[in-house]
């Protein structure tokens, strides 16, 4: 009896321990590097002193403040933008291939490509598209008359974060279409039928019937894409850098050049663990507040 009680744990005890190696000691390890000054410049000659919420008083108070509220206030619109383009782009794209079409199953396929790019790689694209002398989009615009000249999309605070949204919008969206159709397959064609025969036109079976039945699904995937747009450091550092003038920078991208433009792991380990308690934070509030998962 004893040894059929251990068994369950024995059997999950490879999968604790790669959890254990690869989750929480990193995640350890950061909240500990948290609370020293631990600076590659200087550690070799004066060591790692421990220096308590020293790091987290500059972060929030101190010398950092001013960048680290930039990078806030930066990763709010930055999430907000992207997400919210990404789900009106990816639904839309879902409704229409949840439709009967020749052709369907192909452009379904075909609407994962952007997902499966990495992203460095559409950062460059991007980057060429957006250019101020040789860009494409430049081009097309002043064909069209919309524009008289070149514009420096990535090179004006403004112009800056709408570009890298631009871009993540094109290849976040593939998630929600993906997701979101999947959800869309599992409403009983039943449930339309009863609403057209009670008077529903496209807009009321929209309404009452699709939107209900796939609001978890919807809760689900935007928490998660806001959780990863939040941390995505990649496409903003390849295209723009963080600027001009930190117009771009992110919390994510704070921390980054933190460890490598300045080689403070102490201080960028506080911006990390900020960053993962706002996340925690988002994340219980959102829930609760769209109360996912309970009875309607």
């Amino acid at each position: 009896m004893r040894r059929g009680r251990l068994l369950p744990y024995i059997l999950i005890a490879p999968a604790l321990a790669l959890l254990a190696a690869f989750k929480f000691y990193p995640v350890g390890k950061a909240f500990y590097l948290s609370v020293l000054r631990y600076d590659l410049t200087e550690v070799m000659i004066k060591g790692a002193p421990f220096v308590g919420l020293s790091n987290f008083k500059e972060i929030l108070v101190g010398e950092g403040a001013a960048r680290f509220w930039n990078a806030i206030r930066n990763s709010l619109f930055w999430v907000g933008g992207s997400v919210g383009a990404q789900f009106c782009i990816g639904l839309a794209m879902a409704l229409v291939l949840h439709q009967r079409f020749k052709g369907r199953g192909f452009f379904r396929a075909m609407v994962l490509c952007p997902w499966a790019i990495s992203g460095v790689i559409i950062s460059f694209i991007w980057s060429w598209m957006l250019h101020g002398q040789v860009g494409i989009i430049n081009d097309v615009l002043m064909k069209l008359r919309v524009i008289s000249g070149p514009i420096g999309w990535l090179a004006h605070p403004v112009t800056a974060m709408i570009s890298v949204i631009m871009a993540n919008a094109w290849k976040g969206s593939a998630f929600f279409a993906v997701t979101l159709l999947a959800a869309l397959q599992s409403i009983p064609e039943e449930l339309y039928e009863a609403a057209a025969m009670d008077g529903a036109g496209r807009v009321g079976r929209f309404r009452y019937v699709t939107v209900p039945m796939i609001r978890d699904m919807i809760v689900l995937t935007t928490a998660l894409r806001c959780i990863w747009t939040f941390n995505n450091v990649d496409l903003i550092y390849v295209m723009t850098g963080g600027g001009p003038v930190n117009a771009t920078e992110t919390l994510a991208v704070h921390i980054f050049m933190s460890f490598l433009k300045q080689l403070r792991l102490g201080y960028g380990c506080a911006l990390a663990v900020v960053l993962f308690f706002v996340l925690m934070t988002f994340t219980v509030v959102y829930f609760k507040m769209t109360k996912f998962g309970e009875a309607r």
